[in-house]
């Protein structure tokens, strides 16, 4: 058997870098996000950058701390003379896949040398066949492919509050009702001289987020295990459900319903529907409607489903003119808009034909509550089986803090959330 040592550094050694890395991406799509909006980070984003960083430092330092510990520990072997067993007292980051093999191929010798009956030795020759083995083995390519999920479009635009020291309490966020209108219940009016002034309440609502939990587990044959490329399936997995974790949180932003998970855009209490000229279909008079009626346009944005991209970008005024679409340029970073606003084609919305196939929503009026943190554990709980559990969990709450659609001065109603019906 590989030795216990070994086996533990190595998964706190995968599961250390798919951290980092998932740090280090979070904190370059927030820089790539600020510079291409050519805009310095709003203060949300620099506490969570502040936070980002402040992990990958102690991360870096518990590293250090381990390093140090297993130099410490071959000293003392060398200074005593206590042999090593294979590799085992090698950091896991420092062992390529043949000292892996190596170590593997010394516990069958221990096995051999007990004089175990049901261990035998064979000559291993091309021409032997099954009853010896095969002298050459199949390759494997030591990188797993598979198809990337969308990127996260909600989180980086939206207000994130951070876990703090008590992540899955209950967060209360305060907020004006301007339920009545922009004003809420202040009003003024004209006052003669010696006459009383009219009275005005102030009324506030409150907004609760507590994060749920979101979890998932997949699991692996130890043989399968065993016969591939260790670091390249820890790598693999722990990358997998990093991205997976964030596909399904901008599925949530968007279309959650609230039940024991974030409640979306699209089922936001706020949410303006507008009816669409023709079903099934996307036209001018639909796209100038949504655009009539958002509360806010800095930072607003449009999300469509990838079904609608044919009907959008074909989009016609009455004079035959189809340039409210612009296509985005990838090399340069440039996303393409409509009507002058980024728009992001995506499968975590309605398809062609249903409610919320094309919105037009302001992220920034969104909060999401982040309470424990991203975890990946391996469990060994079906030893019979010979199975591998790998555990993902996380603690995530999201809502509008805008109660209603806003009543202005005008009599109409305006949101941060307009949907195409």
């Amino acid at each position: 058997m590989v030795h216990p040592d070994m086996a533990k550094n190595l998964q706190r050694a995968l599961e250390m870098d798919g951290r980092e890395k998932e740090i280090f991406e979070r904190m370059t799509a927030l820089n790539d996000l600020a510079k291409q909006e050519s805009r310095d980070f709003s203060d949300e984003e620099k506490n969570e950058w502040a936070g980002l960083h402040a992990e990958y430092k102690q991360l870096q330092e518990k590293r250090g701390r381990d390093e140090a510990l297993q130099e410490m520990k071959a000293a003392f072997r060398e200074v005593n003379h206590i042999p090593e067993q294979g590799v085992a007292g090698k950091q896991a980051k420092d062992m390529n896949v043949r000292e892996v093999y190596e170590q593997i191929g010394l516990a069958a010798k221990n096995l051999i040398a007990r004089g175990n009956p049901n261990i035998k030795m064979r000559d291993i020759l091309m021409t032997t066949g099954p009853s010896g083995g095969y002298l050459v083995s199949d390759e494997m390519l030591m990188q797993i492919m598979a198809v990337e999920p969308e990127r996260e479009i909600i989180r980086p635009r939206a207000m994130v509050i951070p876990a703090g020291s008590q992540p899955n309490a209950t967060f209360e966020i305060p907020y004006y009702d301007q339920s009545t209108s922009v004003a809420g219940s202040l009003a003024f009016a004209s006052r003669a001289e010696d006459a009383d002034m009219s009275e005005s309440d102030m009324d506030f609502g409150m907004l609760k987020l507590e994060p749920e939990e979101q979890s998932t587990y997949i699991q692996i044959g130890k043989k399968t295990a065993a016969n591939g490329d260790a670091v390249s399936l820890g790598t693999f997995l722990a990358n997998f459900f990093r991205r997976e974790k964030l596909a399904t949180e901008d599925y949530l932003f968007l279309q959650g319903t609230g039940a024991a998970q974030p409640k979306g855009l699209l089922n936001a209490d706020c949410k303006l529907n507008v009816t669409r000229d023709t079903a099934t279909d996307i036209k001018f008079v639909d796209v100038a409607s949504m655009e009539t009626q958002l509360l806010d346009e800095n930072g607003a944005i449009w999300i469509a489903n990838k079904r609608t991209k044919a009907k959008i970008a074909t989009i016609a005024d009455a004079a035959g003119n189809n340039l409210i679409y612009m296509p985005g340029n990838i090399q340069q970073g440039v996303p393409a808009s409509l009507f002058g606003k980024p728009i992001f084609f995506t499968t975590n919305t309605p398809t062609l034909g249903s409610e919320g196939d094309l919105m037009l929503v302001n992220p920034s009026y969104y909060i999401i509550k982040d309470g424990r943190g991203w975890e990946l554990m391996l469990y060994d709980v079906r030893p019979e089986k010979q199975l591998l559990d790998y555990v993902g969990v996380w603690d995530v709450d999201g809502d509008s803090w805008v109660a209603n659609a806003i009543t202005f001065k005008d009599g109409n109603d305006y949101s941060p959330v307009v949907v195409l019906l």
